[in-house]
C-alpha cells in the first residue's frame, strides 16, 4: 500500500513533466515558424527594397534643366548663429524660379549643396511643385546646417540649381501632340 502512494506523486511528476515538454515543444515549434516566415518576408522586403532603389537610380538622372528651362532670381545668404533664430545656422534662400520654356516643368525642385571647408556636407532637395511655361514660383527656404564660423566649420560655398522632371514633360507632350 505504501509503495502505491508513493508512485501515485512520482506518476503525477512524470505526467507535469511530460506536459510541460510537449507544450515547450509546442512552443519551440511555433517560434521556429514565426522565425522562418519573418525571414522569408525579410528576403521579400530586401528585394523590394533592391528593386526600389533600381527604379530611384533610373529616375534620378531623369531630373534636370538640360534645355534650361528654369531660371532663377535668387538671393542667398548664410545667417550664422548669431543672427539666426534659435542660435540655428542656416542658409536663407529667397526669390523666384521662373519656367522660360514652351511647356509646364513637372516635378520642379530646388537642388542645394552645401560645403563646409571646402567638403561637400549637405545636399537637400525642396519641391516647388509644377511650374507653367511663362511663369514662376516664389522661393523662401531655410536650410539648417550644423557648425559655426567659430568652430571653422561654417559654410565655405554653396551651389543651388533649379531642375524638373524633363521625362514628364516628354510624356506630356507626346500626349498632346
Amino acid at each position: 500500500m505504501r509503495a502505491r502512494f508513493t508512485l501515485i506523486p512520482l506518476a503525477l511528476a512524470l505526467i507535469v513533466t511530460l506536459a510541460i515538454n510537449v507544450y515547450l515543444f509546442t512552443q519551440q515549434n511555433n517560434l521556429t515558424n514565426q522565425i522562418n516566415t519573418l525571414s522569408s518576408q525579410n528576403l521579400v522586403l530586401q528585394d523590394d527594397k533592391a528593386t526600389l532603389h533600381e527604379k530611384l537610380s533610373q529616375l534620378s538622372p531623369r531630373l534636370t534643366n538640360s534645355k534650361g528651362w528654369l531660371v532663377t532670381s535668387l538671393g542667398i545668404t548664410d545667417v550664422t548663429s548669431f543672427l539666426s533664430v534659435q542660435g540655428v545656422p542656416r542658409l536663407f534662400i529667397q526669390g523666384t524660379v521662373s519656367n522660360v520654356g514652351n511647356c509646364t516643368a513637372y516635378g520642379c525642385v530646388l537642388y542645394v549643396k552645401i560645403y563646409q571647408s571646402g567638403v561637400l556636407t549637405y545636399e537637400v532637395y525642396r519641391c516647388l511643385g509644377n511650374i507653367e511655361s511663362g511663369s514662376h514660383v516664389d522661393v523662401y527656404e531655410n536650410i539648417v546646417y550644423t557648425g559655426r564660423a567659430d568652430t571653422g566649420s561654417a559654410l565655405s560655398s554653396w551651389e543651388v540649381f533649379p531642375l524638373f522632371n524633363e521625362t514628364i514633360c516628354q510624356f506630356v507632350n507626346a500626349l498632346s501632340g
